[in-house]
């Protein structure tokens, strides 16, 4: 029973699958289907992908800049919470290395 049942579950999950990957062909054949799409006067459509391309990659930078200054003010609020714990307003201040001898 238990093995006519796994059976069943893999013939489900294989025709889901193949149904989902045709979906998916189906609306990548469409996306490289030349459109009817217009460009502005003086405007020939590589330039608007071009356009495209330089907006995504402007965003793409100001998220990971974004990402570094949180980054590095998450490291300050935590440096300042450990020397509040330790009582060492020094502490990780200079971080040298430990060398065994």
């Amino acid at each position: 029973m238990s093995a006519g049942r796994n059976v069943m579950k893999l013939i489900t999950g294989v025709a889901l699958g193949a149904g989902v990957g045709a979906l998916l062909s189906r609306f990548s054949e469409r996306a490289q289907e030349p459109s009817e799409q217009t460009a502005a006067p003086g405007q020939s459509l590589g330039e608007t992908a071009q356009d495209w391309k330089a907006r995504l990659r402007g965003r793409w930078e100001s998220a990971n800049l974004a990402g570094d200054v949180a980054k590095e003010a998450k490291e300050a609020e935590l440096r300042a919470r450990f020397r509040a714990n330790v009582n060492d307003p020094d502490a990780l201040l200079h971080e040298e290395p430990v060398r065994s001898q």
